[in-house]
């Protein structure tokens, strides 16, 4: 049942998102990373927290910068490196993403009774902490995060089980 679950939701997610971003091929995840945590950070960066190839990510930078949602920069400590950073539209477009993610979830969330939410969200947690066994998965979890609903940093089961990697 669990794996139906996910599959609907994700779905009907995908599809959300999908239409926010004005067309599927990684653009809602792209957005919502370099929202989250990676805007003015290395293409590789990207790269890692979507779990695709540079030259993949390149291309889909390529074409959000034609749109006018990110701007390139060469890095300043390695000049090799090529940084990637929202602009107002990309973030304007970021948030009209997560929202439309988000009220996917929140009509499910919703039609629960405030113990099933509660359980929901210990689920969540205790699975969440198990699957963190690195920083990189730790930023792939957190694209599709709301902070503020996780209690990020203080209360978060992502950013324990990154922390407990990182050895603090």
């Amino acid at each position: 049942m669990l794996g139906a679950v996910v599959d609907a939701l994700a779905r009907d997610g995908e599809a959300a998102t999908s239409a926010s971003a004005s067309g599927p091929g990684g653009r809602a995840a792209a957005l919502a990373a370099l929202a989250a945590f990676a805007s003015g950070s290395p293409i590789d960066r990207l790269a890692g927290s979507l779990g695709l190839s540079h030259s993949r990510v390149v291309r889909l930078v390529d074409q959000l910068e034609a749109d006018g949602h990110v701007i390139r920069a060469r890095g300043t400590a390695d000049r090799r490196t090529v940084n990637v950073t929202l602009t107002d539209a990309g973030r304007s477009l970021a948030a009209k993403i997560a929202t439309a993610r988000l009220s996917v979830l929140r009509a499910e969330v919703d039609a629960l009774d405030a113990e099933d939410r509660a359980a929901l969200d210990r689920i969540c947690a205790t699975v969440l902490a198990r699957r963190i066994d690195s920083l990189r998965a730790a930023e792939r979890t957190c694209r599709l995060c709301e902070p503020q609903a996780c209690g990020h940093p203080q209360r978060c089961p992502v950013t324990h089980a990154a922390n407990a990697h990182r050895g603090r």
